[in-house]
């Protein structure tokens, strides 16, 4: 079973379907906090968030009460890849209708197409995070200094 699991062609077809699941999950978390919290963009967008990324929150909690917390695990303050996906996404769904000059289903299936080649490029390819140009060019009007780079 290991072997097929780990097999190229039926670990792209899995991640392909996960990262289409994760998008539907993301729109599915943004429109239940849509009718509860309509007037809050930011409560709709940290739940589309969680849960598309919601492991990840889980795993920081998991470790807090086992006492193997540590900051540098945080991935709210190192975000993966993953979370940096599912935040612009919670973010684009969250935007009121007419904004874009799409539909929601094809914001849904835009956002799935782009997290599943960001998921096949960086699994076949040791390219790093494909965000880090942008937040490069960021940091500076921001921050007002380029991130250091830890790894």
């Amino acid at each position: 079973v290991h072997k097929l699991v780990n097999f190229a062609p039926v670990l792209l077809f899995t991640y392909c379907v996960k990262e289409l699941h994760r998008s539907h999950t993301i729109l599915g978390g943004v429109l239940k906090a849509r009718k509860v919290f309509s007037s809050s963009f930011l409560v709709q967008v940290c739940i589309g968030v969680i849960g598309g990324a919601g492991s990840g929150f889980m795993l920081n909690f998991q470790r807090l009460v086992r006492g193997k917390w540590s900051p540098e695990t945080n991935q709210i303050l190192h975000p993966t890849v993953v979370l940096k996906e599912c935040l612009i996404s919670a973010v684009l769904f969250t935007l009121p209708a007419g904004v874009l000059p799409i539909t929601q289903d094809q914001l849904l299936l835009l956002t799935a197409i782009v997290m599943v080649i960001v998921k096949v490029t960086l699994s076949l390819t040791n390219v790093g995070d494909p965000f880090k140009p942008i937040e490069n060019v960021l940091c500076v009007p921001i921050f007002g200094r380029v991130e250091a780079t830890g790894n």
